[in-house]
């Protein structure tokens, strides 16, 4: 049972683990890069891809995940479209949240999927 339990919660079971930039704008590869890692002196002339790429080869390590939180499907699908890491397996749906120290309902990544919500519900787009 417990090796059943660990191969659940291995590395290859857990999403967003690693940063995959293959669709992110040079918005969100400049957020990260400066959270993770170091913008190049000439990026203001770089393209999508070439923003891409440097995330890829910056050499990412997996996040640093601080604390596991039982979720529900329904949060688990909204954290996994923000990028969050998110295990789904047999024991349900799981958040590795990736700070600490602060009372959940102050989690800026919660409040984030909030907003998203009541956009949606009320027929907002996020990006008004």
């Amino acid at each position: 049972m417990p090796e059943e339990c660990a191969a659940a919660f291995g590395d290859d079971e857990i999403e967003n683990l690693y940063p995959d930039s293959s669709d992110w704008t040079i918005e969100q590869c400049r957020q990260w890069l400066e959270e993770h890692a170091e913008i190049p002196d000439d990026a203001d002339e770089y393209g999508e891809d070439d923003w891409r790429n440097v995330v890829v080869e910056s050499d990412a390590g997996p996040a640093e995940v601080f604390e596991w939180w039982r979720i529900t499907p329904s949060l688990c699908r909204e954290l996994r479209n923000l990028g969050q890491v998110v295990p789904d397996n047999d024991y349900g749906c799981w958040w590795g949240r990736c700070c600490t120290g602060q009372q959940i309902i102050m989690d800026g990544t919660l409040q984030h999927v909030a907003t998203l919500i009541v956009d949606r519900v009320s027929g907002r787009r996020a990006d008004q």
